[in-house]
């Protein structure tokens, strides 16, 4: 098991135990998954995860991203140095969660 955030479209993000592995994180965004950024909210080996099909699909707009927005469910989970999916830390989770709704579309 990991922990993650999850943020849905139009609601709070929250923390969430998964179990690991690729086919749960793409259950969790709907489809394949993309990761367009990793460090998210300058916390290092923190890497958002979302539906690389989203737009595509019609899924509803959730967080601003530069100029433009992410849809759908977004999963944002920690990494280590050699790229493998862990939990994120307890103090890796306040910045993002912030990160997070300040984004919120």
């Amino acid at each position: 098991m990991i922990t993650v955030i999850i943020k849905n479209p139009g609601v709070e993000p929250f923390v969430y135990e998964m179990q690991n592995g690729l086919d749960n994180l793409q259950k969790m965004v709907g489809g394949f998954i993309e990761a367009p950024m990793v460090g998210v909210a300058d916390v290092p080996y923190a890497s958002l995860f979302c539906n690389e099909e989203g737009k595509l699909l019609g899924l509803e707009p959730n967080i601003r991203f530069y100029d433009d927005y992410i849809v759908g469910p977004v999963v944002v989970a920690g990494g280590d140095e050699e790229g493998e999916t862990i939990s994120l830390t307890p103090e890796q989770i306040a910045p993002i969660m912030n990160w997070l709704n300040a984004r919120a579309v």
